[in-house]
C-alpha cells in the first residue's frame, strides 16, 4: 500500500481482509485515482468499496450517447411528459415556452442489462436501433443516453453533460468515458470540450453534426414550422414562431458567419452580402442572434477544431441527399435553395468543417477517423454501414 495526499490506496490485488480494512478506515468519498502500477487501477467509489481494474478492462469505459435536437423527452417538474407527446403538446403548449423549466429522466441509468421495455430511447424511438446495438455489441460496458433540454444553449447543456460524466466516473472504476453525439449532440460535445477540456473523454464520435450550422433552421424558425411537424398539428398545438425564436438552442443551429460567406442568402432575386444577411436576422431575432453567433464561433475555435486535432476523435457525415444549403427571404418568409451536397438536413460543408475533417487520416489502429455514407441524416443511426463503423471505433 502507498499513501497519497493523506489517503491510503491499494496498488494491486490483495486479500479481502486488507480491502475490508480500507473500507472500515475510510468512509469518505475520495473519488481520486491512485497511481497506475503493475496493470491495476484502483479507485474508491460509493463510499464503501474499492474497484480494481485489470489493464485489459480499463479501455471498456462507459459509453454516453447524446441525441440531436428534439431527440430528448422533456417533462414538467411534476413529471408530466411534454415532449414528445401529441396529447401533451396539444394540452400543455405553454410548458414549451423557454421561461418554463423542463426536466429529463433516466440520464443516470445504465441501459445495459435492462430489458428493452425499460430502456430510454429518446422522444420518438429514433435511437432504439443504436442503443440496442450498443448494448448487444458491448454487453460488459455501461451504456447511457444523455437527454437534455434542446431549447437551451449548448453551453448550458455542456454543464449538464459534465455533471453526468462526473457522476458516472465517481461511481465507476474508469477514468474516462466514450461519447457519441448525433447532430446537435455533437455540438454539445464541442461545447463541453471548450469549457471542460477533453481529459475525461476517451473516444469522441460525432454523426451528422452541423458544425457550421444548418440553413434549414432559419427556414423552420422564420416560417413558424417546428422541425417536420405537420402544419395542422402546429396550428392545433399553439406552438408559435415567437416561442421557437426564443430558443437559444435553435438559434445556435443557424449558419455561422463563415458559412454565410461561402453560401450567400438571397432576398427576392438579389444575392445578399454576409452583413446584409446578418442584419435581416438581427431584425428578426434581436440580440439573441449576436449572442448565438459569438457562441458558435467560440465553440468551433475552442471546441470542435481542438477535438478534430485529437487522434481519438471520429466523424461521420451523410451525403448525396437533397439538402437546404441556402434560403431566399421573400414576403416575410423564407424559401429553400437545394443541393445534393448534404444529408437532407446538414450541408456537407457544415458537417465537414469546410473540408477540414476530410483531411483526417487513420488512428493508431488503422481506423478511418472521417467517413461519409450515402444516407439521410437520421439514417446515420439506423443504416448497417454507419452502425458497423461506430462499433469498430468503440471496440
Amino acid at each position: 500500500m502507498v499513501k497519497i495526499s493523506g489517503f491510503i490506496y491499494f496498488l494491486k490485488q490483495d486479500n479481502e481482509a486488507s480491502l475490508n480494512s480500507i473500507r472500515r478506515n475510510h468512509r469518505k468519498s475520495i473519488n481520486k485515482y491512485c497511481s497506475k502500477e503493475k496493470n491495476y487501477i484502483c479507485r474508491y467509489h460509493s463510499l464503501t468499496q474499492v474497484n480494481i481494474l485489470d489493464s485489459s478492462e480499463k479501455d471498456k469505459c462507459p459509453i454516453i450517447f447524446l441525441p440531436g435536437i428534439l431527440g430528448s423527452r422533456l417533462y414538467t417538474q411534476d413529471g408530466q411528459l411534454v415532449w414528445f407527446s401529441i396529447y401533451g403538446i396539444s394540452r400543455n403548449t405553454e410548458n414549451l415556452a423557454i421561461e418554463n423549466e423542463l426536466a429529463v429522466k433516466n440520464n443516470f441509468t445504465n441501459l445495459n442489462g435492462k430489458p428493452a421495455v425499460e430502456r430510454e430511447y429518446g422522444s420518438v424511438g429514433l435511437y432504439l436501433p443504436l442503443i440496442d446495438r450498443l448494448c448487444a455489441d458491448f454487453p460488459d460496458r455501461e451504456i447511457y443516453l444523455f437527454s437534455y433540454d434542446f431549447r437551451k444553449s449548448c453551453a448550458d447543456t455542456a454543464d449538464k453533460l459534465n455533471e453526468q460524466i462526473e457522476f458516472i466516473l465517481n461511481n465507476s472504476a474508469h477514468e474516462k468515458v466514450d461519447v457519441v453525439g448525433h447532430s446537435m449532440g455533437g455540438l454539445v460535445i464541442s461545447s463541453y470540450a471548450e469549457k471542460y477540456g477533453t481529459e475525461k473523454l476517451n473516444k469522441i464520435v460525432t454523426l451528422g453534426t452541423p458544425y457550421e450550422g444548418a440553413p434549414n433552421c432559419i427556414y423552420v424558425t422564420v416560417n413558424g414550422a417546428f422541425f417536420g411537424l405537420p402544419y395542422y398539428l402546429i396550428e392545433q398545438s399553439g406552438i408559435t414562431r415567437e416561442m421557437v425564436s426564443k430558443y437559444p438552442g435553435v438559434i445556435e443551429l443557424f449558419p455561422s458567419v463563415e458559412y454565410l460567406k461561402n453560401h450567400p442568402f438571397k432576398e427576392d432575386e438579389k444575392t445578399l452580402s454576409t452583413e446584409e444577411t446578418e442584419n435581416i436576422l438581427r431584425d428578426k431575432f434581436g440580440e439573441l442572434y449576436d449572442i448565438s453567433q459569438a457562441k458558435i464561433f467560440s465553440r468551433n475555435v475552442n471546441g470542435a477544431h481542438k477535438i478534430a486535432a485529437l487522434n481519438n476523435s471520429y466523424f461521420a457525415v451523410g451525403k448525396n441527399r437533397l439538402t437546404t444549403i441556402s434560403v431566399i427571404f421573400k414576403d416575410g418568409i423564407t424559401k429553400k435553395i437545394y443541393s445534393r451536397k448534404g444529408d437532407g438536413d446538414v450541408p456537407y460543408d457544415s458537417g465537414t468543417m469546410f473540408g477540414l475533417l476530410e483531411k483526417l487520416g487513420e488512428d493508431d489502429k488503422g481506423r478511418k477517423r472521417f467517413v461519409s455514407f450515402s444516407v439521410k441524416h437520421n439514417n446515420l443511426l439506423i443504416a448497417p454501414e454507419p452502425l458497423n463503423w461506430i462499433r469498430s471505433v468503440l471496440s
